[in-house]
């Protein structure tokens, strides 16, 4: 079982110094208690917004290291059956194939088919909650496009923010992305965006490459996402 993290361990393992004081409730100008989208606020804008942030990605943490880990197992499984199938077919070249190899090779090609489904699914799905609370936590700060593009840490000179909006786009509309030729303008924001990260894939980019995208990223690491997320956050809070 994945347990939901406490406040108080978000705020010691990410080191976010602007939570460590509490926050007080604050007052409207006609002497009421604030309220932010129906949560009351607390502190300034920029704590109010990085409250609102912890609270809801720790929330989310299980179902986000769960994809993670479905997301790396599944990359896992494809290349250990992989080289079990190269096996397979080296073995299969000396002798004579009989109905049952035949039945194990697709087996094993049916595998890695799934694992692939799967791996880009989950990937995808995380990228999009995290989509979701990032653009929420930037529509709180009301931050500037040029400052949220430009927040490091950087990858290639592009923000972990930038990133994550580009790699939830591709999991949204590869679909339409592969159906359109040329790319809209866009189209071409985020496939420029994403091929600035990873390098490995043509534009236009027309599949799913959220998996790569999450491999660089994280490194293979659900730890390192999350310091990168929160040091991204925590960039752009200040």
């Amino acid at each position: 079982m994945i347990l939901v993290p406490t406040y108080e361990q978000v705020i010691e393992t990410y080191a976010i110094r602007l939570l460590k004081a509490p926050g007080d409730l604050q007052l409207t100008a006609n002497g009421d208690i604030a309220v932010h989208d129906g949560d009351l606020k607390l502190g300034n804008d920029q704590y109010n917004a990085m409250f609102r942030l912890v609270q809801a990605w720790r929330f989310n943490s299980p179902t986000l290291q769960g994809l993670f880990n479905l997301a790396t197992d599944s990359g896992k499984a494809q290349d250990r059956l992989t080289k079990e199938q190269d096996e397979l077919m080296s073995l299969l070249a000396a002798t004579n194939w009989s109905r049952d190899s035949m039945k194990e090779y697709h087996s094993k090609n049916d595998e890695i088919g799934a694992n692939e489904i799967g791996e880009g699914a989950c990937a995808g799905a995380l990228f999009i909650i995290l989509s979701n609370l990032l653009l929420r936590f930037k529509s709180d700060l009301q931050v500037a496009q040029d400052r949220w593009v430009n927040c490091g840490p950087l990858m290639n000179g592009i923000s972990v923010g930038s990133l994550v909006g580009a790699a939830a786009n591709n999991f949204r509309h590869y679909d339409e992305w592969r159906r359109t030729s040329p790319p809209t303008q866009q189209q071409l924001s985020s496939m420029n965006v994403i091929w600035q990260v990873i390098g490995s894939v043509p534009v236009p980019i027309r599949e799913n490459v959220c998996p790569k995208i999450l491999e660089v990223i994280s490194g293979g690491s659900y730890e390192k996402l999350n310091q990168r997320f929160f040091e991204f956050t925590k960039s752009v809070s200040t």
